[in-house]
Parts: structure tokens; C-alpha cells; sequence
């Protein structure tokens, strides 16, 4: 793998590689566009250079595009389905030791 210890993901996810606890923790805000200039080329370049950090974010962009492509109403069953997932994400960052 790359000298890289995923195992695929924020759920069960065996983080390892510095900087992924601190690009996971600030990727909404990266997304949101809320992420200070002074942190941003950091994160961003952790992203483009580890694959599962960056396909993290892909996953949390393209659930951003559904939400967003549903205007003002997103079913329940969708809404608990994302609070499920971001419950995960908070899960891992808080997990890691890193």
C-alpha cells in the first residue's frame, strides 16, 4: 500500500499516515469553503496525496451535490443515513491517536 496503513475508509479505518486525523477533522470546512487560507494548501495537498483521505472527501462532496440537488427537502430516511455517516466520521477522529 504504498508504505500507507489504510484499511479503507473512515469506518474501521486504520488511519495511520500522519495528517489524515487533521485532514479528515477539517474536511467539511474545506468543502464549506470555512477553512483558513493558512490551513488549506496543507490539507489539500494531504488529499491529493493519499488516496483514501481523498476519496474521503469525494464521498463527502458528492453526498454535499445530492443534498444540495434536493432544494429545500431531504427525506428522513436520508437525513438519518447522513447523520449515520458524519456519527462515524466524528467516531474516527476522535478515536485517533494521531
Amino acid at each position: 500500500m504504498n508504505g500507507r496503513e489504510h484499511d479503507g475508509g473512515v469506518a474501521g479505518s486504520g488511519h495511520v499516515e500522519p495528517g489524515c486525523a487533521e485532514a479528515l477533522a477539517k474536511l467539511q470546512d474545506l468543502i464549506d469553503g470555512e477553512l483558513p487560507a493558512s490551513s488549506a494548501p496543507r490539507i489539500m495537498a494531504h488529499l491529493e496525496a493519499c488516496p483514501p483521505c481523498g476519496f474521503e472527501r469525494e464521498a463527502f462532496e458528492r453526498i454535499k451535490a445530492a443534498v444540495a440537488s434536493c432544494g429545500n427537502y431531504v427525506d428522513a430516511e436520508s437525513m438519518q443515513r447522513l447523520r449515520t455517516f458524519a456519527s462515524r466520521v466524528a467516531e474516527f477522529v476522535d478515536d485517533d491517536p494521531s
